[in-house]
């Protein structure tokens, strides 16, 4: 199986239909024999609304978003040399780019039939926005496989922000803020720790769930493809049986022909026996 050919069309579909798809993908990959490749499927995360038509756009207005993309790196060049007027210029076309796409994304989920709310549409531009800011965030919408919406809020695109930007004075006679208590810092990371173990239990539970899914699909599969062969046969069966009724319709036919002229040819016979025995 072509897994990366595989995925991109799963990619394309309609988020509504993306789970079904990939686990009739991931089953036949696995009845094939292929188990590395039904694995990787079976990993693969349904996109939000908003992930899967950015991933549309991808596929659809691609010139318009490597226009998006090559302005991002255009901006963070322009960022590190802290080049104020060339940031202005960016920033102004940067708002016009990522305008014009977001409503072009509108008008392209409406072409689709999978028309979108406003909500959704806000996080269509916020990670436009992101792909502007960070180049790892532009290789993931560039890839058209996103899952989610992105968001990055480190990023000074805006050449006012760069241009005003001065060194902050500390005031006088007043030392640096004190390192955040050891204590404080230990309970975090005992809270991120466990919350950490928790989703990963819910992981494992959500994985044990998709295999056993899976298995009863693969099953399903199975059955299907056995049924379908039964019903061609008996389908044959069925076609030679009606040529059998048609043949013994045509003899039952002939046979009845040669009853009644059987008939015909005794009553004329008794006929012309009565008519000598008158005699």
């Amino acid at each position: 199986m072509d897994v990366d050919r595989a995925i991109d069309e799963l990619y394309a579909l309609p988020p509504d239909d993306f789970t079904a798809a990939r686990d009739e993908q991931a089953a036949l990959a696995r009845v094939s024999g292929d188990a590395t490749s039904a694995a990787a499927l079976r990993k693969l995360r349904r996109p939000s609304r908003s992930a899967w038509l950015v991933n549309q756009l991808v596929r659809h207005r691609g010139d318009a978003v490597d226009q998006l993309l090559d302005l991002g790196s255009a901006l963070r060049d322009a960022q590190k040399s802290l080049a104020g007027d060339d940031l202005r210029r960016l920033s102004a076309q940067r708002s016009a780019v990522v305008s014009a796409l977001a409503r072009d994304a509108r008008q392209l989920a409406e072409e689709l039939g999978q028309p979108v709310n406003d909500a959704i549409a806000r996080e269509v531009e916020t990670t436009l926005d992101a792909a502007l800011a960070d180049p790892a965030a532009a290789e993931q919408v560039r890839s058209g496989r996103l899952t989610t919406s992105l968001q990055h809020s480190g990023f000074g695109t805006g050449a006012d922000e760069i241009a005003s930007r001065r060194p902050a004075k500390k005031p006088v006679g007043k030392s640096d803020a004190p390192a955040d208590d050891g204590a404080e810092a230990k309970k975090a990371l005992s809270v991120a720790r466990a919350e950490t173990q928790e989703a990963e239990k819910r992981e494992r539970a959500e994985e044990a769930n998709l295999a056993a899914a899976s298995a009863r699909r693969e099953k399903t599969v199975r059955r299907v493809a056995g049924l379908e062969e039964d019903l061609a046969h008996a389908r044959q069966e069925d076609a030679a049986a009606a040529d059998d009724v048609r043949s013994a319709h045509r003899r039952r036919d002939a046979a009845t022909k040669s009853l009644d002229a059987a008939r015909q040819k005794e009553a004329r016979a008794k006929e012309r026996l009565d008519k000598g025995v008158k005699r």
